[in-house]
């Protein structure tokens, strides 16, 4: 996010407000010049630049109405870690999982159950985006909603970054061989596992080892709500196919 504008702007601005301070009161056009001013400086610093990769993060849920409310009101009930705010925000039938899970009294149950950790899971969608879809739901992760035409989405990660390093060994010491940009890899040999790296092929075709951190599975956990009569309500967090 871009916290800076120009000196051009700034003495601008520190002369039309220096105006403002005399004994004078300020002309309809020169409180127009600061409110311009001012706006332009508010413009600067919400700037956000899209990052590299197809599927890097994106936002297109904030144009539709009240959505950016919803994912404010999300994001606070997350950082909080508050389990009555979330719930508000939830439908009371929310999918929890494929097996029957449901309900806000089981996400209740398991946002304090540190084997689901599902407050760290939360916190992780913050920062992968959101999708609009044409029913006028909306999903996060971003990248869910996309096509990605895959095959096996259970081998399929995500590099989760601009410049993640494809190694040729299981060591932060390897020589990078690739990097990739917000794409998938693809799981090789041992699959998944718990280990610090994990083999993967590229696009590009080129095999090698990917830090388990800097990678997440396709079908991880994702969100997806729609708008009611009651404002906008989650009613779906699942991980799995």
């Amino acid at each position: 996010m871009k916290t800076a504008f120009s000196l051009t702007s700034a003495l601008a601005l520190s002369m039309i407000v220096a105006a403002c301070s005399r004994a004078e009161p300020p002309s309809e056009k020169l409180r127009d010049s600061v409110e311009t001013a001012i706006n332009g400086v508010a413009e600067t610093v919400q700037t956000t630049e899209l990052q590299a990769g197809p599927y890097s993060p994106r936002n297109e849920c904030d144009a539709l109405p009240g959505a950016k409310e919803f994912l404010a009101s999300l994001g606070r009930a997350v950082e909080a870690r508050d389990a009555d705010a979330l719930i508000t925000i939830t439908s009371p039938d929310v999918e929890l999982d494929f097996g029957g899970g449901s309900g806000t009294s089981t996400l209740r149950d398991r946002l304090g159950d540190p084997d689901y950790k599902l407050w760290d899971e939360l916190a992780a969608l913050q920062k992968l985006g959101c999708a609009a879809s044409d029913d006028g739901s909306i999903t996060l992760p971003w990248y869910f909603a996309q096509d990605m035409n895959l095959d096996d989405p259970y081998s399929a990660m995500l590099a989760l970054g601009e410049r993640v390093p494809v190694r040729a060994k299981a060591s932060v010491d390897a020589e990078p061989i690739e990097f990739v940009a917000w794409d998938l890899v693809t799981l090789i040999n041992d699959g998944y596992t718990e280990k610090p790296f994990l083999n993967v092929r590229t696009r590009a075709g080129r095999e090698g080892w990917v830090a388990r951190e800097d990678l997440r599975s396709i079908v991880d956990y994702r969100m997806l709500a729609n708008r009611s009569e009651n404002g906008w309500r989650i009613n779906f967090f699942v991980a799995g196919d």
